[in-house]
């Protein structure tokens, strides 16, 4: 999982395709998914094992790794892969 102190410097250099895969990564260990089943369009709610007890799971599982506290709205609005690594990064800076 991602270091705390490098998400800064990832999402200033670009780095919004390593923390899809670190996302892709949490989604794989809470739902028991391939990670062949996701890429950045993704929807994330479209998985087979996707439910409410997941979502929190997969939630609190990227505020640990990230070291971000997300917004519940924002997060339940989150639909893809990418759009969940946006919100990390835009949460990783802004807190």
């Amino acid at each position: 999982m991602s270091r705390p102190e490098t998400v800064g410097a990832m999402s200033e250099a670009g780095g919004t395709e390593v923390i899809e895969q670190e996302l892709i990564a949490i989604l794989c260990a809470v739902l028991d998914a391939d990670p062949d089943e996701f890429d950045s369009g993704t929807r994330i709610a479209g998985h087979a094992n996707w439910d409410s007890m997941g979502s929190l799971e997969v939630m609190v599982q990227i505020e640990n790794a990230f070291a971000v506290r997300l917004d519940l709205r924002a997060y339940h609005a989150v639909r893809t892969v990418a759009e969940l690594a946006t919100l990390v990064r835009t949460t990783s800076k802004s807190g």
